[in-house]
């Protein structure tokens, strides 16, 4: 028993070593969600007012700098 948790323990630290980070994975479409989720509305990508700030906050999701 003790050797199993061994090898999957092992297996576990191969997999997650081997894959990129969840923060390298964040698609444009996920980061949009998200700034949806947060407050933002899809009219503010179109404003002159929001649309920078709004872009930002979507590079940085995309980053991982952005939770």
């Amino acid at each position: 028993m003790r050797n199993f948790a061994f090898a999957i323990t092992a297996a576990l630290a191969g997999i997650l070593l081997s894959e990129p980070s969840m923060a390298a994975k964040r698609s444009y479409n996920y980061c949009l969600q998200l700034a949806y989720n947060r407050g933002w509305s899809p009219d503010d990508m179109y404003s002159p007012s929001t649309r920078a700030q709004m872009q930002q906050f979507i590079r940085r999701c995309q980053q991982g700098k952005q939770n």
